[in-house]
């Protein structure tokens, strides 16, 4: 009786946790309807720094890609080696990609017409702390969230419109397609997926190489397992080769695993040329 009751009461805490993440930013940045509205034809090329410290930095920037603080006030063309800021928003064109590496060495990608915003990173080693929280407003993008095991407190949380991922460590795809939510696993990964439609109903458990889909609005569905043909597809589709020598053993520092594209093994758009005429 008394285990019955303490599970209850951890549910019922991580429901809670999960309720204050969600009702931590206004919705009308956190999930809007409509993206940024971006004049290209306005978007500045002399970058000026975002309030605060930098969260992180941008890697490699592929065709159309803008970011706009958290003011709104310009649109500035992403270019590499620009620092990133809490409450930063992200936003690819059709030709645009975009990776970028957290101060916790997280490497983020996301994929041609994405908006991202970058609502909170919390990084201090000595604390043994990490906290994390971004939206993917729409399109998709590819987390590869190192893991800190000997962290008193780590959290790295992705929200979208239908749900909220809690990640410790993992490699894993998101994408946003209107009212639906697809969540994609890679090697080495789990998952604990909330339902925003039911924030006190146990989190859904998603492993190694599954994928679960969330609608707004329904229960989920039950993660089921997918082929490694159909995972390569999801990375052919945003430019990332699969390597199936990567190197690394998956262990605490977050990287590694035959199998699955690893941070260094590059990637298949890494010297690519984006043609000026494309949108």
């Amino acid at each position: 009786m008394r285990k019955s009751n303490t599970k209850a009461a951890v549910i019922l805490l991580s429901a809670m946790a999960i309720m204050m993440v969600a009702a931590s930013l206004p919705v009308d940045q956190a999930h809007a309807e409509a993206r940024p509205i971006i004049r290209e034809s306005a978007a500045a090329t002399d970058y000026l720094p975002g309030p605060g410290t930098p969260i992180a930095t941008v890697r490699n920037v592929y065709g159309k890609v803008f970011i706009m603080h958290e003011d709104m006030g310009t649109a500035y063309i992403a270019q590499e080696n620009l620092a990133l800021y809490a409450g930063d928003t992200l936003t690819t064109k059709q030709n645009g990609r975009i990776t970028f590496v957290m101060k916790d060495d997280s490497v983020l990608t996301l994929a041609p017409n994405t908006t991202m915003v970058l609502n909170e990173a919390v990084f201090d080693p000595a604390a043994q702390r990490r906290t994390s929280l971004v939206d993917l407003i729409a399109g998709k993008a590819r987390f590869f969230v190192k893991k800190f095991s000997d962290f008193q407190h780590s959290t790295f949380n992705v929200r979208t419109k239908t749900s909220i991922a809690a990640v410790r460590g993992s490699e894993f795809i998101i994408e946003q397609i209107g009212d639906k939510t697809v969540i994609t696993t890679m090697g080495q990964t789990v998952l604990e997926v909330t339902n925003l439609s039911d924030p006190l109903a146990a989190p859904i458990t998603v492993s190694s190489f599954q994928q679960l889909i969330v609608a707004l609005g329904q229960m989920p569905g039950t993660p089921f397992n997918i082929s490694e043909e159909e995972l390569k597809s999801i990375l052919d589709e945003m430019g990332i080769s699969y390597d199936e020598g990567g190197e690394g053993d998956g262990g605490d520092d977050g990287y590694g695993g035959a199998g699955y594209w690893t941070p260094g093994g590059g990637s298949s758009y890494d010297n690519q040329p984006v043609s000026p005429s494309e949108p």
